[in-house]
């Protein structure tokens, strides 16, 4: 229907403002009837009793008239709508099978999209929970003698530097103990977290009993989480209650002052167990100066409002200089540190960047937010195929609605309301879709968060902005997806549809297009897959130098107490002494997996960089490592020498030609090699490596080698065995592989999670290409009927059918090949010691989507080629 004619320029014109709100809100079949009404009355009385009078009859009748226009336009646009979704419904109901390939490719995709946004969510919304985030910074040190950077410091700095810095509010350490914690019959073993009496007045930690600000105020007070206080106290209301707790060989009660909610997975600060760190001073004495009484610890600084971090980094070198200057001075006289400029240096960092900022810094695990970028990077793209999937079969499914949309353009449609149609259906199947992947990514979120080694629960995926958030999303995805669809459709000449001119589907330009693009970026992910879990493989099977199979690792609970920890390593190797499912038995400072300490040293005129780890006697045979000149430590040795024990590549590097005897340093000498050992990962190269002989510590973990044959009686005679080395502690054990495997958890989650993405790619791309096969075999069913007629064998008919599918899927793996050679290099270069891309990869891939796509096609191929030709060539 036409739009009102505008009033002549000579005439008076009424209000402008109230003109254009009821041009607006009057539905559109009223609005010339409705607004001539207004403007003729209004010319009548304008000419009669002035433009004044006319005003104020506008007016007041537009007052009077706007609530049953806006309840009339309400009513009728909601009839509007509703018609649409009945159609929707109706064209659902008709194309069953399609409807279906569109809602569960969409939900699938929506599925991963939404566990892939909580992902997301988790990572950058590390430590934003904490009340004071701003102003919290973590103080870390940067050694540029030995070149490397630590957040773990001496316990001194922290308090050190509130004193000297008016600006500091708060100053908090954290530094971890393995304790035993006992209540009643209850005995397990815990890591401690030993802090400041601030800690909750820096930290927004929630306390569910107790006063957070008081906690660790009183004598011998700890604070459980509620998950571990669950773990002793059950159902007991824990506060009050006595916790007997073992630090080394000192045993104390303490009392449970508080219990804090457990700590979220999004924090960099993470704890189960919270006691005063004046508890380690009345054990330990308090920490001295260059003094290694005492472990590391994490320090945090909270500034006062208004306090620049920047100022307090200006006054750091000389804080330090003042603390360290001995240290400074002995490192130069001894010639290590001839370069300009200070030795060590500490710096803040913001506790906002910890997360995705803690590159070459050592301590927790490091992120990337580039891993989250890529991750979101692939949710988009499978719900790109998705989208793809919907639009090819849109369009094709055009052919079975032009004498519908022919009729209805007849009939004084507009290009608008069938475009608002097609909205409405692609909005109405987008929301099912969304419905069903809600539902589907929460009851599938325990395999999410075993995956991604997240903790996320179902309340925090139903809170109110998210499901806002969703809705928005998904209104957004169904207006996009309907977009293309709809103007193609809508601009349909009604000619051209009675005339059946017209050709959509599956062999249109755009249709072979869209469907080559989607299997790109499945072949992408498939090949991404491969070489991830080629790389994977490759890690977990390659020589280390040292065999880890059927390695105990026991804790000793006994940080730097030499005699404590040779006794029990005595006890162990007594009691086992003949014992035919135990083989050998050593002991360490730490792991081979675990960790490994790093420098630099000068020697023969090269400074390199170097590794070390200390050992006890027995080492290399417990660890199966090769001794390939000189031998193994001696169970006695002068108190005042230093033996130690060299690698390949310390020999290489240094240019040694007779290493077994060579003094490194005063007292230190060379008295055997031993083949080269990854001690860390295979990220990096190996690194000339020195093994010492403890004598300062002792076996804080014992190693021992069973016999996996017959593991459980060995694990039960290693229990047997502490039992009496140490009767008031639990037998704490791990095994050596273990720990090597948890160094790659990592490399695992991910292969995991791109292992899951090509899954659901290949899915959801193979839905839409059954979809697209079946309409455009539809439409071809006289063309097979006629060469059945003329003697065309079946396999031939499924050949031809079939070639076109395959020449698609052929070019799309052309096309993703280069693309993920280009990418997979730059990845696999991040490693040392890494696997390589061979054309099996590619070729493998090839074959699989090749076999997966014709597996795919192949019930609509066979059933029409197969079909009885008569049936075919019938017209009714």
């Amino acid at each position: 229907m036409s739009e009102p004619p505008e009033l002549k320029s000579r005439g008076p014109k009424p209000p402008a403002i109230l003109y254009a709100l009821l041009k607006f809100v009057i539905r559109r079949d009223m609005k010339l009837f409705v607004l001539g009404d207004f403007d003729e009355e209004y010319l009548e009385i304008a000419e009669t009793r002035g433009r004044g009078a006319a005003d104020k009859w506008y007016w007041r009748h537009f007052l009077r008239s706007l609530p049953s226009i806006i309840l009339d336009s309400a009513a009728w646009r909601t009839m509007m709508f509703r018609n649409y979704l009945m159609i929707a419904f109706r064209n659902m109901q008709r194309q069953k099978v399609f409807s279906l390939i569109n809602i569960l490719g969409l939900s699938l995709a929506l599925m991963v999209c939404l566990w892939i946004f909580l992902f997301i969510k988790d990572e950058f919304s590390f430590d934003r929970f904490h009340k004071n985030r701003d102003s919290i910074y973590s103080v870390f040190k940067t050694d540029h003698h030995f070149e490397n950077q630590r957040r773990l410091i001496e316990p001194n700095i922290g308090p050190a530097l509130k004193n000297q810095f008016p600006g500091m509010k708060y100053s908090v350490r954290l530094t971890q103990r393995d304790v035993v914690a006992r209540y009643k019959d209850r005995m397990f073993a815990e890591q401690c977290q030993y802090v400041d009496q601030d800690f909750f007045r820096m930290f927004s930690f929630d306390m569910i009993q107790g006063e957070a600000a008081t906690a660790l105020e009183k004598e011998s007070a700890v604070v459980l989480t509620e998950g571990l206080a669950g773990k002793y106290f059950g159902r007991e209301n824990p506060i009050g209650k006595i916790l007997t707790i073992t630090i080394g060989q000192v045993q104390k009660d303490f009392v449970v002052s508080g219990i804090a909610a457990d700590v979220p997975s999004n924090s960099f600060v993470q704890f189960k167990m919270l006691m005063n760190i004046n508890e380690l001073v009345k054990i330990y004495g308090p920490p001295e100066w260059g003094s290694r009484n005492w472990t590391l610890a994490f320090t945090f600084i909270q500034l006062e409002k208004g306090v620049s971090p920047q100022v307090i980094e200006a006054g750091l070198p000389a804080f330090f200089e003042q603390h360290f200057g001995p240290l400074i001075a002995e490192r130069k006289s001894r010639g290590s540190w001839n370069e300009d400029g200070p030795t060590i240096t500490l710096r803040l960092q913001s506790l906002k960047d910890i997360h995705f900022h803690s590159q070459g810094i050592e301590g927790p695990g490091e992120n990337q937010a580039s891993k989250s970028y890529i991750l979101g990077g692939i949710g988009l793209l499978i719900l790109f195929i998705a989208c793809v999937n919907f639009t090819n079969l849109s369009i094709g499914r055009a052919s079975t609605r032009t004498v519908e949309i022919g009729m209805r353009k007849i009939l004084g449609a507009k290009r608008k309301s069938l475009i608002q149609q097609f909205w409405s259906e692609s909005t109405l199947i987008v929301f099912i879709a969304m419905g069903l992947g809600l539902t589907a990514a929460i009851l599938l979120l325990p395999l999410f968060n075993r995956l991604a080694s997240k903790n996320i629960l179902e309340s925090e995926v139903l809170i109110l902005p998210n499901l806002a958030l969703f809705a928005a999303f998904t209104a957004l995805l169904g207006v996009l997806a309907g977009i293309y669809p709809g103007m193609v459709l809508s601009r349909i000449p009604p000619a051209c549809i009675f005339r059946r001119s017209l050709r959509f589907g599956g062999k249109t330009f755009l249709t072979r297009l869209l469907v080559m693009v989607q299997f790109s970026v499945s072949v992408f992910l498939v090949i991404a897959t491969l070489v991830l879990s080629k790389q994977l493989n490759y890690i977990l099977t390659k020589d280390l130098g040292y065999d880890r199979e059927g390695v105990v690792v026991i804790n000793t609970f006994e940080r730097r107490d030499y005699k404590i920890n040779h006794q029990i390593f005595t006890v162990f190797r007594t009691e086992a002494e003949g014992l035919p499912h135990i083989k050998e038995i050593s002991g360490c400072v730490f792991p081979l997996s675990s960790e490994i300490g790093s420098g630099k040293l000068t020697f023969n005129d090269k400074r390199l960089d170097f590794n070390f780890t200390s050992v006890h006697y027995n080492f290399f045979n417990t660890m199966g490592i090769k001794i390939i000149a000189g031998g193994d430590f001696p169970l006695q040795y002068p108190p005042d020498s230093q033996p130690i024990i060299v690698t390949e590549a310390f020999v290489k590097a240094y240019e040694i030609e007779n290493p077994v005897g060579t003094l490194i340093d005063e007292g230190t000498k060379i008295i055997g090699v031993v083949e080269d050992i990854h001690f860390w990962n295979l990220k990096e190269d190996i690194k000339p490596t020195i093994i010492l002989l403890d004598r300062r510590v002792g076996p804080r973990s014992l190693l021992v080698r069973i016999d996996t044959s017959d593991m459980g009686r060995a694990i039960g005679s290693l229990e047997n065995i502490w039992k009496k080395a140490q009767p008031n502690k639990p037998f704490d054990y791990s095994f050596e592989d273990d720990i090597f495997l948890s160094k790659y958890a990592e490399e695992r989650r991910w292969n995991g999670i791109v292992f899951f993405s090509s899954f659901f790619a290949i899915l959801i791309s193979c839905m839409g290409l059954f979809g697209i096969t079946a309409l455009a075999i539809s439409r071809r069913v006289k063309e097979i009927g006629i060469r059945r007629i003329l003697g065309a064998p079946v396999f031939n008919i499924c050949r031809f059918l079939a070639s076109e599918y395959l020449i698609l899927v052929a070019a799309s793996n052309l096309i993703a090949w280069p693309l993920r050679y280009y990418f997979m290099s730059k990845w696999l270069n991040g490693y040392a010691y890494r696997t390589h891309l061979d054309a099996g990869i590619f070729l493998l891939t090839g074959a699989l989507t090749v076999i997966i796509s014709m597996g795919t096609i192949g019930f609509w191929v066979f059933k029409a080629a197969s079909a009885d030709p008569v049936q075919s060539l019938r017209y009714e």
